[in-house]
C-alpha cells in the first residue's frame, strides 16, 4: 500500500516499484496501491530510512549523580522551533533499582545542576563522529512532586527495558522526562530516538 507522504519521496517510490518487478516505464506504485493488498511496508523497513529522511540517534549521557533528597531526572527535549519531528523508540537504565515516572511536556529542562548533551547519529552514512542531533539531553536533580507522571516503570537494571509506552512522538516544543522515584540515587539512561523534517503542512503550521 502507498503511504499518503510518499509523493514526497520519490526515490522510495521507485524503490518499491523495482521490489513488485517493475520499472519507470511501467505503471508506478501510485497504480499498484488501487488493486493490491498490502504486503509490502517499506515505510518501516530501517534501510530505507535514508529515503524517509529518518536519522537515528543514540546517547548514554554521564551517570546521573545523588543529591541528598533530590531526585534524578533526564530530559530528552525537541526544542522549539526546531522544525524536526523526533520520536523516542528505546528507553534503557541501569545503576539503580527503582522505577522511574514518565511524563511527555513541554518547555526546557526543569533540573538543577544540569548537564547537557545531544545524541550522535548511528547511522553508517555519517563519519564515525556521527552527525549532531537537534534534540538535547538534560540530566540533573529535581525536588519531589515537581510534575505529575503521565505512566510509571517497572523497577529496573543492568540495561533492563524500562517502558513498554514507546515510541514517543516528540513535536517541536516537547519533551519527554524520566524520573527516579528513589531521591539519592544515582542511575544512568540510555536513549534511541529518530529525528526526521516535517512533511509539509505535517505539523499544522
Amino acid at each position: 500500500m502507498e503511504h499518503n507522504a510518499i509523493k514526497y519521496f520519490p526515490n522510495l517510490a521507485r524503490l518499491g516499484e523495482r521490489a513488485f518487478g517493475l520499472d519507470d516505464n511501467e505503471q508506478s506504485i501510485t497504480r499498484l496501491s488501487e488493486t493490491l493488498q498490502g504486503s509490502v511496508d517499506l515505510w518501516s523497513q530501517p534501510e530505507f530510512a535514508l529515503y524517509r529522511g529518518d536519522v537515528i540517534f543514540a546517547r548514554a549521557p554521564a551517570t546521573i549523580v545523588a543529591v541528598v533528597a533530590r531526585f534524578g531526572i533526564a530530559s530528552l527535549i525537541n526544542p522549539v522551533g526546531s522544525n524536526t519531528i523526533a520520536v523516542l523508540r528505546q528507553a534503557y537504565m541501569s545503576g539503580a533499582t527503582a522505577s522511574l515516572e514518565a511524563a511527555v511536556g513541554g518547555g526546557g529542562s526543569v533540573a538543577a545542576n544540569p548537564v547537557t548533551t545531544q545524541g550522535v547519529a548511528i547511522d553508517t552514512r555519517y563519519p564515525p563522529a556521527g552527525e549532531s542531533s537537534v534534540c538535547t539531553i538534560v540530566t540533573g536533580d529535581v525536588a519531589a512532586g515537581i510534575t505529575l507522571p503521565q505512566w510509571v516503570t517497572q523497577a529496573a537494571n543492568n540495561l533492563t527495558t524500562i517502558t513498554p509506552m514507546l515510541p514517543v512522538i516528540i513535536i517541536p516544543g516537547r519533551k519527554v522526562d524520566w524520573i527516579n522515584t528513589t531521591a539519592n540515587q544515582p542511575y544512568r539512561i540510555q536513549l534511541v530516538w529518530t529525528e526526521r523534517k516535517p512533511f509539509p503542512g505535517e505539523l499544522f503550521s
